[in-house]
């Protein structure tokens, strides 16, 4: 033997491959393929999540509320592309960015609604104060 014939094994095939070939089957790629959603949309705040003094209480007269229909789109249902490389780098892209909007979209709306709470508090006592100088003043001049 020469330097650099050196034996090489021989690689075997795995278990999916052998099956395919024994039914006879095609494993080349697919021309489509089909990649998950984003999700729910974010767009649609729970506040009473967030803040659990914000919750109202519903209308004495509500009648039966229907859900609302789900808008079908690549953001909360699965999308099928091509299945070459630059499709599934545009996907993934397209997720990371995603991801990254989301988390800057709820935390601008955490803050939003720390803002609130406190712009809220701060109505509420001066509610508070009102009523007691009114109070005082219905007492004192009535």
């Amino acid at each position: 033997m020469l330097p650099g014939d050196e034996v090489s094994e021989k690689k075997h095939k795995n278990v999916k491959h052998l099956i395919a070939m024994e039914r006879n089957e095609d494993l080349s790629r697919r021309e489509t393929r089909k990649f998950p959603g984003l999700g729910q949309p974010i767009f649609k705040i729970d506040f009473a999540k967030m803040s659990p003094a914000y919750v109202e209480e519903p209308p004495a007269s509500s009648q039966d509320v229907t859900a609302e229909k789900v808008v079908e789109n690549e953001v909360n249902t699965e999308v099928s592309v091509k299945n070459t490389a630059h499709h599934k780098a545009i996907i993934k892209a397209r997720n990371e960015f995603y991801n990254k909007f989301k988390k800057r979209f709820e935390t601008s709306t955490e803050h939003v609604m720390s803002k609130f709470d406190n712009e809220r508090i701060a109505e509420m006592r001066f509610n508070d104060y009102w009523a007691g100088n009114l109070k005082e003043i219905t007492v004192k001049h009535i």
